[in-house]
């Protein structure tokens, strides 16, 4: 077996006579590569965790390979634009792949949106055009009647002369959605929408490299590998705990006691979006 960054790709070699041989397992961590021999009923577990919040935690448990991780919903990415006087034709807002472009009049241009009385009133006409609302036949005549529901975002009316923006689809991939502005009177609290975070989430193997569920208990840990590959995380097994930064990576190697790595190993985040790769050998 091969294990790059802790991400298990299997390469097998086998040797031996029998129709149970043994296998020769590498691992490359950090430049670094180290070969075992072991029995083909030796076990493989590889799985990648990410861990949303600053002290999520998510867990394994070397007896029975299960695995645990705090359980956070993702969350969707926001932004809010404010307006301290009103629109001004010409003036522009770009959500995402969408501008949108004030006139003191429209028809049907997609994407136009007619300035109001006042700036509580634009904005209105904006949130209309954005969620395409025509309930009382606002398409046409407060924005152009060409216009479509916005692909990525939805937005609501905030306190003020503002309009909170916020993505669909929850999830990191909303803090790429751009939210810039050409108004004299009106800003975005950022370039982009913020605060999006994906939902707690570990991945990896169910079963060991011959297709077969990971025994009940194991007798044997042989060594684990953790990888961070984003954040920072603190990692607790047998009462010793080893920090590891961003692209950190540490490695429990069984020394006078295999059995003292028979425990559950705890994967705190001490940073938010942390993210790590866990491979462990173990004997059945």
């Amino acid at each position: 077996m091969s294990i790059s960054g802790g991400k298990a790709v299997f390469e097998l070699t086998a040797g031996g006579i029998g129709t149970r041989p043994l296998i020769s397992q590498s691992a490359t961590i950090g430049g670094v590569t180290s070969t075992i021999s072991l029995p083909d009923s030796d076990i493989v577990f590889a799985a990648r965790a990410y861990l949303q919040e600053s002290a999520d935690a998510a867990t394994v448990n070397t007896n029975t390979m299960a695995v645990g991780i705090t359980a956070n919903a993702a969350v969707a990415a926001t932004g809010t634009l404010t307006l301290t006087g009103n629109a001004v034709a010409a003036e522009t807002v770009t959500i995402g792949t969408v501008t949108y472009t004030w006139r003191a009049a429209v028809s049907t241009t997609a994407n136009e949106v007619k300035i109001g009385a006042t700036a509580s009133d634009s904005l209105d006409n904006l949130i209309d055009a954005i969620n395409l609302e025509d309930g009382a036949g606002e398409s046409g005549t407060l924005y152009g009647s060409d216009t479509v529901i916005h692909p990525t975002v939805s937005a609501l009316a905030g306190a003020g002369d503002t309009a909170d923006i916020t993505a669909k689809t929850a999830g990191e991939d909303g803090n790429a959605i751009a939210t810039t502005e050409t108004m004299t009177a009106g800003s975005f609290g950022a370039v982009t929408l913020t605060a999006g975070a994906n939902v707690n989430a570990w991945t990896g193997a169910a079963t060991d490299f011959e297709g077969e569920a990971f025994p009940a208990a194991t007798t044997s840990v042989e060594g684990i590998w953790i990888h961070c590959i984003t954040g920072s995380v603190t990692v607790t097994a047998s009462g010793v705990s080893i920090p590891i930064p961003t692209l950190g990576k540490a490695q429990l190697a069984a020394a006078a006691s295999v059995t003292a790595l028979l425990a559950t190993i705890t994967f705190t985040a001490t940073s938010a979006d942390t993210e790590i790769d866990v491979a462990i050998l173990a004997t059945d």
